[in-house]
């Protein structure tokens, strides 16, 4: 994982955590389109990536990131989809 990728998911994770916190539902597509934006928020802030980054355009937070994104959080154990309800999300 390159630096992009791990400090989006840090950012990910807190502004999920804000969200559910503030009452608010969250979807998976709408998980994924804050995490393209991230994304490419970082890759401007950091011009001249190293070679291992993938492009902005190239990343598409698809199905299998977010997969493996709510695996290394902690998320995947309850599977609910994040929503705000959910005790065990809440605590993360």
């Amino acid at each position: 994982i390159t630096y992009a990728h791990e400090e989006m998911e840090k950012r990910l994770l807190q502004w999920i955590k804000e969200k559910q916190q503030a009452g608010g539902a969250l979807t998976e597509t709408i998980i994924c389109e804050k995490a393209r934006m991230l994304y490419v928020e970082l890759l401007k802030q950091n011009p001249g990536p190293s070679a291992d980054e993938t492009p902005a355009e190239e990343f598409k937070a698809s199905r299998g990131w977010l997969d493996n994104f709510k695996k290394r959080t902690g998320y995947a154990a309850c599977n609910c989809n994040f929503l705000s309800d959910c005790i065990f999300c809440f605590l993360l």
